[in-house]
């Protein structure tokens, strides 16, 4: 089968050899590149495109450089050339006059500041990049830098001579990697202790050393008062040769869980709080996943409950099994649905393993997020960001055991705990709404697959008031797309300035999907015992009577029939 290479944003230039895409008739194909690519998982070889991503917003372009990743085979790349902000803040800065100003019939600008304004604003800019920002956002979603590159310039051939905008100065290339290690390679895996308490410390060690995948290292960075943890340690130091200790000079609390990660020599990161234990076989089960599954970047399972002497507690809701088989969780669901439900279905630290080249690049770490440091659930912080860049599995085999005692910092903190995390939910909801990430849910909603199948339809799956996780039947993805799930897209201008275009263009993404619509009803069944009559007043202004029918007709569209529509016109 022949690669297939796309060009977005193409207009009437198309390029040879490429799938030339833009929203205008003319090219290849007529699609809005601000909704889901209508190609398979893992099915481009490459993508281009010039003069494009500065037209639509930053929430926008993180979709956009989602599903380019999500669409790219591993090691598939995506050269993108867009004008440069840097260059602009010097030909302001140096009273620089671009010769393409000239072309462009721009000869009457004054000054540099109508320039450099202009270049802002004009030809519906909405988002102008640097080197720094561009890549920021595409590490964001799971995409690794290849490098900058001159116009027509590439080390790679399909990629050489595509550009014909002078204005083309910022030229990067990313690739999407492929997290799967070889079948007959052993990665090593750095088993992290963010020790702090000595009483269960010995015990969690043990169960690091138990496991029977062999290759790893025990990272344990010591943040106890006194030498409790120290003295365990040298028990086992001797016989153990890939223990690695470090003593903080200055208790880190929280970002010791980030010392851990930046000490580790392994690719792989596993945690183990110093009161938990890990099943022999848990670094095992979770590597094969990597080794398996392609587009993870998280593996998670069911975990145990116990008490301070080892025995079995029952479920909470966050401990439920949240499926009956081993699942792949699309990623971007998964972080909404913890974001609206506020529950960590996916568990505490000890439950997960990742890559740590997927957290070792964001600024200034991985548990901060908008320059917040994150208190009380930086867990949930970590498996958000991890959820941007890929897709999680989840193993319904136990596979740690999380210890409750009263000695526990979500005991003794309680209340600076509580504050944390009323705050860092604040904080992550409002980043994930800000980059156009969220999905408007009910308690919480994932799609999933099974596993063992991982290339059937997505299911539907959500929370249930009371407790528990059931199917929502007769889900379908949407046709047009692979991803049943794009971002919405936020619009935001002046009702009184709205062409036909755009009302009907927000009317279209205003709707909700077959998904929505039927937990809605689900949940408004549940919720509300009295059946609620909504009144909706509308005052209607001279010289807007043409726009009555539409909104009739948008109140129709809703799904909920217990309305009533008071009209008042002004005369």
């Amino acid at each position: 089968m022949n690669p297939i290479y796309l060009h977005l944003g193409a207009g009437t230039r198309k390029l040879p050899g490429f799938i030339n895409i833009d929203i205008e008739s003319g090219a290849d194909m007529q699609l809005d590149l601000t909704q889901p690519l209508p190609w398979e998982e893992r099915s481009i070889a490459g993508i281009f495109s010039e003069h494009f991503i500065e037209h639509i917003s930053q929430a926008d372009a993180i979709g956009l450089l989602r599903e380019c990743r999500r669409v790219l085979a591993p090691g598939g790349v995506v050269r993108i050339a867009t004008p440069d902000l840097s260059e602009m803040v010097r030909d302001y800065t140096e009273q620089r006059i671009s010769p393409t100003w000239e072309k462009f019939g721009l000869t009457w600008t004054a000054n540099r500041c109508e320039r450099f304004n202009i270049g802002m604003r004009w030809w519906g800019h909405q988002w102008i990049y640097d080197e720094e920002e561009l890549t920021r956002l595409a590490r964001m979603v799971g995409l690794e830098p290849r490098g900058r590159y001159a116009i027509g310039e590439s080390d790679l051939p399909v990629f050489r001579n595509l550009e014909y905008r002078e204005g083309s100065r910022l030229i990067l290339e990313f690739a999407k990697p492929d997290r799967r290690p070889a079948a007959e390679a052993n990665p090593l895996v750095s088993i992290t202790i963010p020790s702090y308490r000595p009483r269960f410390f010995e015990a969690a060690l043990q169960s690091a050393l138990a496991q029977t995948y062999a290759n790893i290292e025990i990272v344990i960075c010591d943040d106890c008062p006194d030498r409790g943890i120290e003295t365990i340690v040298g028990k086992y130091r001797e016989s153990h040769p890939n223990i690695r200790y470090f003593r903080n000079e200055v208790r880190l609390e929280g970002k010791n869980f980030v010392r851990c990660v930046e000490e580790a020599h392994g690719e792989f990161i596993k945690f183990l709080n110093d009161d938990d234990l890990l099943a022999p076989n848990c670094v095992e089960r979770m590597l094969d996943c990597f080794r398996t599954v392609p587009d993870i970047t998280l593996v998670t399972s069911k975990r145990t409950r116990i008490d301070e002497e080892g025995r079995a507690l029952p479920d909470i809701l966050a401990t439920r099994p949240v499926i009956e088989e081993d699942a792949l969780i699309e990623g971007l669901t998964l972080g909404a649905a913890l974001l609206s439900s506020g529950l960590n279905f996916v568990g505490e630290p000890t439950t997960a393993m990742f890559l740590k080249a997927d957290v070792i690049h964001l600024k200034p770490d991985y548990v901060t997020v908008d320059n917040h440091a994150i208190c009380g659930i930086n867990d949930i912080a970590m498996w958000t960001n991890l959820a941007i860049q890929g897709n999680a599995a989840y193993l319904v085999e136990p596979l740690s055991r999380f210890r409750i005692h009263a000695n526990q910092s979500q005991v003794e903190l309680r209340d600076k705990v509580a504050a944390g995390t009323v705050t860092g939910f604040s904080v992550i909801r409002a980043s994930w709404d800000r980059r156009g990430l969220s999905r408007g849910q009910f308690s919480g909603t994932i799609l999933w697959k099974p596993l063992r199948a991982p290339d059937t339809a997505w299911r539907a799956r959500t929370i249930v008031e009371g407790g528990g996780w059931r199917d929502v039947p007769s889900f379908a993805p949407r046709a047009h797309s692979n991803t049943p799930w794009p971002s919405e897209t936020a619009i935001r201008v002046r009702l009184d300035t709205f062409s036909t275009y755009h009302y009907l263009h927000w009317l279209d993404v205003r709707k909700l999907d077959e998904l929505d619509a039927r937990i809605f009803q689900e949940h408004a069944s549940t919720l509300w015992k009295k059946r609620r009559l909504f009144e909706f007043c509308l005052v209607l202004k001279p010289g807007t009577e043409a726009l009555l029918a539409d909104s009739i007709d948008a109140l129709k569209q809703q799904y909920y029939d217990g309305w009533r529509l008071s009209i008042f016109a002004r005369t």
